[in-house]
């Protein structure tokens, strides 16, 4: 994943930042969330990008589309990308963007095999399910910044 640092994530009106870390879940080892500099027009701010708003990749130009405008990004909930995420700040996160929680169901983003729903909305029989049991169901951290 170190090789998408610095990718460009680019909003549906403009350019949110540069990708400057990930968080991991300890668990799965799933990218969770991507880290993003934006201090370009958020001054000396860093915002989380969800995997499931990601929907294209531009290898040569180092750019990661994204299915959010630039206000979604601004009006976000403030999250201090330096400390692990906590499970209420990933639900106050999830609830903003409208997304279902990964931790409820049976597959490693929840109710589906991957963070963008396939066109009818439901896994393949054949995908593997997470083992979700061996996960507390606490407030764990959610997710290790990788630098």
């Amino acid at each position: 994943m170190n090789g998408r640092r610095g990718f460009t994530i680019g909003a549906t009106d403009g350019d949110v930042g540069r990708v400057d870390a990930f968080y991991f879940d300890e668990t799965s080892f799933t990218v969770r969330h991507l880290v993003v500099d934006a201090s370009g027009w958020l001054t000396g701010r860093r915002v989380l990008i969800s995997p499931r708003a990601l929907r294209a990749i531009d290898w040569d130009g180092k750019r990661i589309t994204a299915e959010l405008t630039k206000s979604q990004v601004e009006q976000g909930p403030d999250i201090d990308t330096d400390q692990p995420v906590s499970r209420q700040q990933e639900i106050n996160f999830h609830r903003y963007y409208g997304y279902p929680a990964y931790w409820e169901g049976p597959y490693l983003w929840g109710l589906c095999p991957y963070p963008v729903m396939t066109p009818g909305g439901e896994a393949p029989e054949w995908e593997r399910r997470w083992e979700w049991s061996a996960k507390e169901r606490g407030d764990p951290h959610s997710g290790v910044p990788a630098r």
